[in-house]
């Protein structure tokens, strides 16, 4: 298993009496270094930047229903330094001390203020619904376009070839007429 999100509540108080509502998030090593590589060969391949919390967020929507706010610079940062730790570590460790790094996990706390609320999820979708819309239309309208200018190129290639063939046609009138004024000449009928 990759992960684990135990949903238990937990109350965290800090100072000045502050509580805090927070969950724990379990990531194997072995899955953390995963992601660290995938990173590094989509930077290396120039694709898009993805970011930890969107790839946590991947699994997270998948497994539980449940997705991270994406702009969360502390998670994200936690996970890149961590990510970049274990692969260090991993990269000096070989043989069986390897194979312990990575049965440990990481163990992740999880505010609920971290988590991604349903308004916002749903103005998310709405906003990519109305994008799509959007890239629809544009869609069909650069169809139509495009069936306009092929059909532009058609009409354009039929009146060339026509007027190809009327170019040729007066070349061989005038031929035909310079030949019939020669051979007239020559009988002296003008």
């Amino acid at each position: 298993m990759a992960f684990v999100l135990i949903p238990t509540l937990k109350l965290v108080y800090g100072q000045r009496g502050y509580c805090r509502k927070e969950s724990s998030l379990h990531c194997a090593f072995k899955c953390l270094c995963t992601w660290h590589e995938a990173r590094q060969q989509a930077l290396a391949q120039n694709i898009a930047r993805t970011s930890y919390v969107e790839i946590l967020n991947a699994i997270l929507s998948e497994e539980t229903g449940l997705k991270l706010r994406e702009d969360n610079e502390c998670i994200e940062g936690h996970l890149r330094r961590e990510c970049g730790q274990i692969v260090r570590k991993s990269s000096e460790k070989c043989g069986s001390s390897h194979r312990k790094l990575f049965k440990k996990e990481l163990k992740l706390a999880v505010q609920f203020d971290d988590l991604a609320s349903m308004a916002e999820l749903e103005k998310k979708l709405a906003s990519k619904l109305l994008k799509n819309k959007d890239l629809e239309k544009r869609c069909e309208d650069l169809v139509k376009e495009l069936f306009k200018a092929q059909d532009a190129e058609r009409m354009a290639s039929k009146n060339f070839a026509r007027a190809e063939e009327i170019a040729n046609l007066k070349n061989e009138n005038r031929n035909l007429h310079d030949y019939l004024e020669e051979s007239w000449s020559k009988r002296g009928i003008f």
